[in-house]
């Protein structure tokens, strides 16, 4: 049994199924269906690889359901953090594990989280209900962690969209989501260790560090099919990923007001507010922002610079 273990939402179940496909498999044991199901030819969707169904529990209790049907057997596990006990599922899925690959970013990567559109479901923090519209997404999350701040908005009439995004930069800390699967391990265990950003980036090439890991072999013909597949998969990260490779830049090009074009950028409203939590929290400036739809160039930004005067001791900026 090879277990794969990640950070949320960064590629494992392309991961996974890759490995079943490069192998030459056709066929996989499904442990949420309970039965031998076939592989598809290509897993991708508009926004993700979920046309492929990974045995991936959700909680403690499917890890010691799945389990009993996938020791001994030339299967795939894969999980990331659980609302439960993780530290625990890890553990249990590794004593039966033959071989292990951990996929994780490193603390300067966290930035792929920030987007206000998630490429997968999002579990409600009310209810077992899973979430795909964004600003559903964004309600549930505000009203769970923030809700007595956002009331006091709503009180001041404060909704406009410059309004909605100073609140996240005063309320979510786009850096505070690192929480590697890693953390979780048993440093005695050995495993695969592979960074996301070379699976976003270079996994054409990688996966055979990570083949002859696991002992298996890539099948050369299933490669060439496989190549366009990842070549289109890698495109659903190439926002986020520029977004962690320039956000510095950006924030320092408005800090020094150089000419920079931002929507090469294509920022959501996330990634905005994330610029400006910089600049209120790191260096105690803000925004004039009333009608500033959108942000267009650092210079632009620059211009609308003032001192910051909210009170930044009463500010909630990150979940737990």
């Amino acid at each position: 049994m090879i277990t794969i273990l990640t950070d949320p939402a960064v590629g494992g179940t392309f991961l996974t199924w890759s490995i079943y496909y490069l192998t030459g498999r056709t066929q996989y044991f499904c442990a949420r269906l309970d039965k031998i199901v076939e592989l598809p030819d290509n897993p991708l969707t508009s926004n993700n690889a979920h046309n492929f169904i990974p045995n991936q529990p959700s909680n403690l209790e499917e890890v010691d359901a799945f389990l009993p049907m996938l020791i001994n057997k030339d299967e795939c596990v894969y999980m990331h953090q659980i609302k439960d006990n993780t530290k625990e599922a890890i553990a249990k899925l590794l004593n039966y594990s033959t071989k292990t690959i951990v996929l994780s970013m490193n603390k300067d990567q966290v930035l792929y989280q920030c987007k206000h559109k998630p490429r997968h479901l999002v579990p409600s923090w009310h209810n077992q209900h899973k979430l795909s519209d964004a600003d559903e997404i964004y309600e549930d999350l505000v009203n769970y962690f923030f809700k007595d701040s956002k009331q006091k908005w709503d009180q001041l009439q404060l909704n406009n969209l410059w309004d909605q995004r100073e609140f996240i930069a005063l309320n979510f800390d786009p850096f505070h989501h690192y929480n590697s699967i890693l953390n979780y391990l048993d440093n005695t265990k050995e495993y695969h260790y592979i960074n996301v950003m070379d699976v976003w980036t270079n996994f054409d090439q990688s996966v055979y560090e990570m083949f002859e890991y696991l002992d298996l072999t890539v099948d050369p013909v299933r490669y060439q099919s496989w190549l366009p597949i990842y070549n289109y998969w890698k495109t659903y990260h190439n926002n986020s990923i520029k977004f962690i490779w320039y956000f510095e830049t950006i924030v320092h090009s408005i800090l020094a007001g150089i000419d920079l074009d931002l929507t090469r950028f294509d920022l959501d409203i996330r990634q905005e507010a994330a610029i400006q939590h910089t600049l209120i929290y790191r260096h105690n400036l803000n925004l004039k922002t009333w009608q500033l739809e959108k942000f267009i160039n650092a210079k632009q930004l620059h211009n609308l610079l003032e001192p910051n005067t909210h009170d930044l001791t009463k500010s909630l900026m990150s979940i737990n």
